[in-house]
């Protein structure tokens, strides 16, 4: 049966459900336009709050999981955080800066004690490398301890260090030692063989006391020796900048020539990775152990779950930790504390260290061509006693803190690369307070040597 308008009540039904639906969907719109408000409402208060945050101290902030990359996800995303911060105390500081159990100018055979001091330096690219080289080669010459730079080395395999096959993945860059070569007995226990300038675990642990270089931290562990790290870390945004000129300069890549040039280069590769949901992680090349970095690359670990592991590692080997620039000095201070040992073979040996570090703790600016070639005593050899300071990171006229001015002039810009680089910001606050912690200790230990 067809129905039609000519019956009066039915013709009122139908009129009733059309208002009805009008009014659905009325509610339906409304609802969604109040929804997309909300929401750009909320995106303008997180970006406001990440663009004024973004030089604040974040030790006591959680670690954020990272999202799934998308090229369609936002510049800034912060969501579900999975830990918080490990605990730093004053009893670690002061574990951290005990006195090197060492004699100044001792010549023992250091084969003798399997389980001696050894000092680990993890340099950390652009982190006042060439400054801290220098000073741990003057160190080494004023206290007869051999010492072996690498480089190269953060890609070395975990079952290598175990074993005793050669480093071939590191470069050996000098030793200080006052040998040319190292000889050791061959598997029959006969002739001697040549086995340095090579790199292996056995050589290291045998015939040396200091280790810098490019590695991770861990770097021993398979080895007996009783190994205090040494880690100087730098503020994220001062150390990125610095690593695109230094290589821009080195490479002749990417070169521009004004200061406005090099930080709109800088800008698009962190919009460019951002797209992409990648973020910083240079520092976990250096802070992860071997084992950790082969471990978190086959499980396809996430940028927080290295920054996790990376703030566990600081606890667990509780490192000296340096800052560069304004607390350059301070850094040194705690250096003296942990490596002027109690003993020296003699008190000009004495003297002319504790000159040294009167040199970095002091006016570091003019830490320049100092030498002490004129002092020396018998069986003290002081002649390569130099130290010099390098700590320069700029492209000709463009300097690293000149680029960093630039871009904190974009608004816009700093809460994205506050996003990029905020796990290296998460560790590089971490590693901030304990530096200030050790510090503290060590004002502490001297006012109390002062009563």
């Amino acid at each position: 049966m067809v129905l039609t308008t000519k019956h009066p009540q039915l013709k009122h039904a139908m009129y009733s459900v059309s208002r009805i639906k009008l009014l659905l969907v009325s509610a339906l719109v409304l609802l969604s336009i109040s929804m997309l408000l909300s929401f750009k409402v909320y995106t303008k208060l997180m970006i406001s709050a990440a663009s004024k945050k973004h030089s604040t101290d974040l030790f006591d902030a959680p670690i954020i999981q990272k999202q799934g990359q998308s090229n369609s996800r936002s510049l800034l995303h912060n969501k579900q955080p999975i830990s918080t911060l490990p605990k730093y105390d004053k009893s670690m500081a002061a574990t951290a800066i005990r006195k090197v159990d060492w004699i100044c100018g001792d010549e023992e055979p250091m084969t003798s004690n399997p389980n001696r001091p050894f000092i680990v330096f993890v340099h950390i690219y652009k982190t006042a490398g060439s400054t801290l080289r220098e000073f741990f080669a003057n160190y080494a010459n004023l206290c007869s301890k051999a010492l072996m730079l690498l480089v190269g080395c953060t890609g070395v395999k975990s079952h290598i260090l175990k074993s005793t096959n050669n480093w071939d993945s590191c470069r050996l860059k000098y030793t200080i030692d006052g040998r040319e070569y190292i000889q050791e007995h061959d598997e029959m226990g006969n002739d001697e063989v040549r086995v340095y300038p090579t790199v292996n675990t056995t050589i290291i642990q045998s015939n040396f006391d200091i280790l810098t270089g490019h590695y991770r931290i861990g770097l021993l562990d398979s080895t007996p020796l009783n190994t205090k790290h040494v880690v100087f870390f730098r503020q994220p945004l001062e150390r990125y900048v610095s690593s695109i000129l230094y290589r821009a300069k080195e490479q002749s890549l990417h070169k521009k020539e004004t200061i406005e040039d090099t930080a709109q280069f800088i800008k698009d590769r962190v919009y460019d990775s951002r797209k992409r949901g990648d973020y910083q992680e240079s520092v976990f090349k250096y802070i992860l152990t071997p084992t950790q970095a082969e471990e978190t690359r086959k499980k396809k670990s996430s940028t927080a779950e290295k920054a996790t592991i990376a703030l566990d590692n600081l606890i667990h080997y509780n490192p000296i930790v340096g800052f560069t620039a304004e607390t350059f000095q301070d850094s040194m201070l705690i250096l003296e504390q942990a490596l002027l040992p109690n003993e020296f073979s003699s008190d000009k040996r004495e003297e002319l260290v504790e000159e040294m570090f009167d040199t970095y703790v002091g006016d570091v600016s003019d830490a320049t061509n100092t030498t002490a070639s004129d002092n020396e005593e018998e069986g003290d050899d002081m002649s390569n006693y130099i130290v010099t300071r390098k700590n320069v990171s700029q492209m000709g006229s463009i300097s690293t803190s000149s680029v960093v001015a630039e871009l904190k002039r974009d608004d816009e810009f700093m809460p994205v690369i506050t996003e990029f680089l905020k796990y290296e910001q998460m560790v590089a606050d971490f590693a901030l307070k304990m530096h200030r912690l050790q510090y503290d200790m060590v004002i502490q230990s001297n006012e109390e040597e002062d009563r």
